[in-house]
């Protein structure tokens, strides 16, 4: 039996928290690459995606002096963007972004950019 997709409330939140990270990555607050070195470090383990980014996301929202995810200050990223720290497990995220491989948002139709090389690494590994 398989779970259900998660709700698209999820999806845009989870979202969202993936492109900030990002995009506070790129800025310079938060280390460079660390995002992406976290990324990789949990591909061969997707279980651990979850609990990782989640951890990350806390930090994130509350600040911290030392991450032990990302070897650095993190400052408090305040808004309330991280007050829901749901990370989805990548197989479940995968089944949004590939149900329809012929649509323009199939796995092969993706346009290249940092964000689809998060989610050919991330959601849509098998």
């Amino acid at each position: 039996m398989t779970a259900a997709s998660p709700d698209p409330e999820t999806i845009a939140g989870f979202l969202q928290h993936c492109l900030f990270t990002m995009f506070a990555e790129d800025i310079g607050l938060l280390s460079e690459d660390g995002f992406k070195k976290l990324l990789a470090q949990v591909k061969s383990s997707p279980q651990g995606f979850p609990v990782l980014i989640s951890a990350l996301w806390k930090e994130m929202a509350t600040g911290t002096g030392y991450s032990t995810l990302l070897f650095q200050e993190i400052a408090c990223f305040n808004g309330g963007l991280f007050e829901n720290t749901t990370a989805l497990l990548p197989q479940r995220a995968n089944s949004c972004f590939t149900a329809d491989r012929n649509s323009n948002i199939g796995r092969h139709q993706l346009p290249n950019s940092r964000l689809t090389g998060f989610l050919k690494t991330v959601l849509l590994s098998s």
